[in-house]
């Protein structure tokens, strides 16, 4: 995912030097070399981040909060590469369902998970040992924290000491 992110990425790069700076840009093998060493650079240094939404019996909200992320986070966290993961505990109504359309429609940057009992910490425990990233975080599904503040606190554990922020 991120290597199709990076080709997209530096695919409209080019194109715009291509078309905007012809005169000054000349691509030659030397070139293609020197962008592949940075492509390689950038994918080291692209923070994964895991965002976890423990759930149970929420398909009232699923789809709308999960949407309203994946938006936000197209627009403002492009710095990272980051997965929503909806940590399913023992739902008996339509979340497994709905999770399930999101994360087809979403492929990449959504996934479930179905846990047969319930807990809030079962499921992170389970989303953080079972998905790699550098940066791990959950919130809940009502989105009653501003998601505005998600790119200061992505920011605070990417730039500074700090391993923890709440």
């Amino acid at each position: 995912i991120i290597d199709i992110f990076f080709n997209c990425y530096l695919f409209n790069f080019s194109s715009y030097l291509n078309e905007n700076l012809s005169e000054y840009y000349i691509m030659d093998s030397e070139s293609t070399v020197n962008l592949e060493k940075m492509k390689e650079k950038a994918l080291r240094e692209i923070k994964k981040i895991i965002l976890t939404l423990p759930v149970y019996n929420e398909e009232n909200f699923l789809e709308n909060s999960v949407k309203t992320l994946y938006s936000y986070m197209s627009k403002n966290l492009i710095n990272y590469n980051w997965k929503i993961v909806v940590a399913n505990n023992a739902s008996t109504d339509r979340t497994l369902e709905i999770a399930d359309g999101l994360a087809k429609e979403f492929p990449g940057r959504v996934e479930h998970f179905y846990l047969p009992f319930k807990g809030r910490g079962n499921a992170l425990k389970y989303a953080w040992n079972n998905y790699k990233a550098d940066i791990y975080a959950y919130c809940d599904i009502d989105l009653a924290t501003d998601i505005s503040h998600l790119n200061a606190l992505f920011d605070s554990v990417d730039n500074s000491r700090y391993n923890v922020v709440v």
